[in-house]
């Protein structure tokens, strides 16, 4: 990863909810409605996290201390984040996000001008293997490259992933987690979030594409990589470790 990366997160008390009034039980409902607006076709459900889930996944995945981690009541919608607060799933740290945010994934939100929180965890280890393949070819991994590789495409409104181009094989579409909706919480870092926070419905602007515009090394690159499909889980894993050690 890039040395650019820079630190944040901290633990805080629940948003909304006192935790000795949280219900024990965890189930995933469809919203009938939320404080954040949601047009037809999109299916959300309300949180299932409580604070004392809150604590656990703090330790679980090393969220640093500079970072608030907080959940919002039951009937919360991901975008109805208070001021400075960015929503994120469980399943995006199961797939190896990790906090702070390493400067990669920030280019490739800001460019896209996508929300991290709002795509697909397969996305999220997209990201997380691209990168951790690029430094195992002693290579910085950047949005240039990543943008000649991968498109951002619209699963359902407000759920966004990333789709290969055409003679991209290397990274082929991971299995995608179930029942993952419910499963969000919010971050407040200790310095104001580098990506866009917007919550978003519609497709940004598509960024160019053009086979093109791949360079002759790149095109060598992606021949090389293309030889044999790279393990997720393997990447993740090595992901962790490197975050850990």
């Amino acid at each position: 990863m890039s040395s650019t990366d820079e630190s944040i997160t901290y633990v805080g008390e629940n948003l909304g909810e006192d935790p000795s009034e949280a219900t024990s039980k965890r189930e995933e409902r469809v919203l009938p409605g939320t404080r954040g607006s949601q047009p037809s076709g999109s299916a959300w459900v309300a949180c299932c996290l409580r604070q004392s889930d809150i604590y656990q996944l703090v330790e679980e995945f090393g969220i640093p201390q500079e970072f608030v981690v907080s959940v919002l009541p039951p009937d919360s919608h991901p975008s109805s984040r208070p001021p400075g607060y960015m929503s994120f799933f469980i399943s995006h740290l199961r797939a190896g996000l990790r906090f702070p945010l390493p400067s990669f994934f920030c280019d490739v939100s800001r460019e896209f001008q996508v929300p991290l929180n709002q795509l697909v965890t397969n996305s999220i280890s997209i990201l997380v293997a691209f990168s951790m393949i690029f430094q195992y070819n002693n290579l910085i991994p950047s949005f240039k490259v990543f943008s000649q590789c991968f498109q951002l495409k619209r699963i359902e409104p407000g759920v966004f992933h990333f789709a290969p181009w055409r003679g991209v094989s290397f990274l082929p579409t991971p299995s995608p987690p179930k029942r993952w909706k419910g499963d969000f919480f919010f971050v407040l870092p200790p310095r104001p979030w580098a990506v866009p926070q917007r919550w978003i419905y519609d497709s940004p602007p598509a960024v160019p594409f053009s086979l093109a515009n791949r360079s002759f090394n790149l095109c060598g690159l992606l021949d090389k990589l293309n030889e044999k499909p790279y393990d997720y889980k393997e990447l993740t894993e090595e992901r962790l470790l490197s975050h850990f050690a």
